[in-house]
This record gives structure tokens, sequence and C-alpha cells, in this order.
């Protein structure tokens, strides 16, 4: 089953989104989180979408809190 799954991913994305599936495996997960962080920051500036990027990282830092 992982076969034909791994199989389906390499043709629906390509071998460059699974190998960086693999790369995320061996990054930590403090790593992942600031990756994650710069990513919301790039993607949803104030100047695109106004507000987004900030209700985000309010919303990470509540469940964060909350664990």
């Amino acid at each position: 089953m992982r076969e034909l799954l791994e199989r389906d991913r390499r043709e629906r994305f390509g071998s460059a989104a699974v190998n960086a599936t693999e790369e995320a495996k061996k990054k930590t997960p403090a790593q992942l989180v600031e990756h994650g962080i710069k990513t919301v920051k790039t993607l949803y500036t104030d100047i695109r979408a106004p507000g987004v990027a900030k209700t985000c990282l309010k919303t990470v830092c509540t469940f964060i809190k909350n664990v």
C-alpha cells in the first residue's frame, strides 16, 4: 500500500516534492515551526491579504498555550 501511495505521489507532484518531504522528516520540530512561520509571513503579506498572517500566528500561539 505504501508503495502505491509513494508512486501516486511521484506521479502527481514529481520527485522534487517527494524529496522535500524526505528532507522535512530530517528536521526537528522547532525547525519545522520556524519554517512554517516564515512561509506564512511570506505568503500572506499585508499587501496581498491584510491581517491574515497576524490572525494565523495568534491562532497558533493559542494552540501552543493550550497544549
